[in-house]
C-alpha cells in the first residue's frame, strides 16, 4: 500500500498515464507533419513539378526560357519557397540549381547543358516528393473507391479501424503491465496479488486475440496505398 492505494492499482495507473501521454504526443506529431506536408505539396512540390515539366518538354525556344525565368522567379532561392523543402538531396540539388541558373543567365552557351541536366535531376527529384506526399494526403482515396461510398460498410471499417487503435493501446498497457510484474517476482516486491495476476493474464489473453484479429484485418482491408499512376521506366 502507498498513500492507502494499492501498489498494482498505482503502478498501471501510471503507466496507462504514460502510455496515453505517449499515444497523444505521437499524434500531435503526426498532425503537425501531415500540415507541413500538405503546405509543401499545395505551395512547392506540384506547382514547381508542373513548370519544370512544361520547360523540359519544350524545344530551345523564347517561351522555354520565359518559363526558366518565370520559374525561379517564383520558385528561387529569393522566393522563400525553399523552406518547403523536406529532404536534404533534394535541397541541395535545389541550391546548385539555383546556381546553375545565376550562371546560365550569364554564359548561356557554357552552362545550358550542364544547368538542363540538373533541372532534369531535379525533377525526378521533385516528381518522387510530389507522389510520396499524395499517397499520405489522399490515403483514403483508395479505401472510398473500394467501397464505392457504401455508408454501412464504410461505417463498419472505420469501427474496425478504431478497434485496432484500441487494441494497440491495450497491448502497450499489457507489454507494461507484465514488464512491472516481472520486476516485481524478481526483486520480492509483493506489488500484485495472485488474483489480480488472474486477472491480469485473462485481460491480456483477450487483447492478444483481439490484437491478432485487428493485425488480420489491416493486411486484408489496409493494402499500402498506392495512388499514382503507373509511369514507362
Amino acid at each position: 500500500m502507498l498513500f492507502g492505494i494499492q501498489t498494482s492499482v498505482l503502478i498501471v495507473a501510471v503507466f496507462t498515464a504514460f502510455v496515453g501521454y505517449q499515444f497523444r504526443l505521437r499524434e500531435k506529431k503526426r498532425d503537425m507533419a501531415h500540415s507541413e506536408l500538405i503546405k509543401s505539396y499545395n505551395d512547392f512540390y506540384s506547382p514547381i513539378l508542373f513548370v519544370i515539366r512544361e520547360i523540359n518538354e519544350l524545344p530551345q525556344s523564347e517561351e522555354r526560357n520565359d518559363l526558366i525565368n518565370k520559374l525561379f522567379t517564383d520558385y528561387g532561392l529569393g522566393s522563400s519557397k525553399g523552406h518547403l523543402i523536406g529532404s536534404v538531396n533534394m535541397l541541395n540539388t535545389y541550391f546548385e540549381l539555383n546556381a546553375l541558373f545565376r550562371a546560365f543567365k550569364h554564359q548561356p552557351d557554357a552552362y545550358e547543358a550542364k544547368f538542363l541536366k540538373c533541372l532534369k535531376e531535379f525533377e525526378v527529384m521533385i516528381d518522387q516528393e510530389f507522389w510520396d506526399a499524395h499517397d499520405i494526403i489522399y490515403k483514403e482515396h483508395n479505401r472510398y473507391k473500394d467501397h464505392n461510398f457504401k455508408p454501412l460498410k464504410s461505417l463498419f471499417i472505420d469501427l474496425l479501424g478504431t478497434l485496432k487503435f484500441v487494441s494497440d493501446f491495450a497491448m502497450s498497457v499489457c507489454l507494461l503491465t507484465w514488464f512491472t510484474i516481472g520486476y516485481a517476482h524478481i526483486f520480492n516486491i509483493e506489488a500484485f496479488s495472485v488474483k489480480a495476476v488472474g486477472y491480469i493474464t485473462g485481460f491480456t489473453v483477450i487483447v492478444i486475440l483481439i490484437f491478432v484479429g485487428s493485425f488480420m484485418y489491416s493486411k486484408l482491408f489496409y493494402s499500402k496505398t498506392n495512388n499514382r499512376r503507373e509511369r514507362k521506366k
